[in-house]
C-alpha cells in the first residue's frame, strides 16, 4: 500500500522535527529561492518528494528514512548566505 500525502508530510514532520524547529530554520522562512517560494518551503517539498519517490519506487529496503529526510532539509541550508552581500560581491554558495 502507497504512502498517502498526509502520511508523508507526517513522516517529514516526525523525522525532521528537531531541524524544521531550529533557530536557523527561521532564516529559511523569510529567504526566497524561486521567486515565491521560501528556501524553508522549497526545503519541505524537496523532503516530501524524497519520501514519495522512495515510496513509489519501492526502496524501503535500501533507503534510511530518517536520513533521506533530513538530507532532503537540509540541502539548501547555506542558500540564505548566497543572498548576503559582502562588498558588493554576491557571496556564492
Amino acid at each position: 500500500m502507497l504512502l498517502t500525502r498526509t502520511q508523508i508530510r507526517r513522516l517529514v514532520y516526525a523525522h525532521g522535527r528537531e531541524i524544521l524547529e531550529h533557530d536557523h530554520m527561521a532564516i529559511e522562512r523569510v529567504c526566497y529561492q524561486h521567486g515565491v517560494v521560501t528556501t524553508f518551503a522549497h526545503s519541505i517539498r524537496v523532503a516530501c518528494l524524497s519520501v514519495w519517490l522512495a515510496d513509489r519506487l519501492h526502496l524501503w529496503n535500501r533507503v534510511a528514512l530518517r536520513s533521506l529526510i533530513r538530507a532532503a532539509l537540509l540541502h539548501d541550508s547555506s542558500l540564505h548566505h548566497s543572498h548576503d552581500w559582502d562588498h558588493a560581491t554576491p557571496r556564492l554558495h
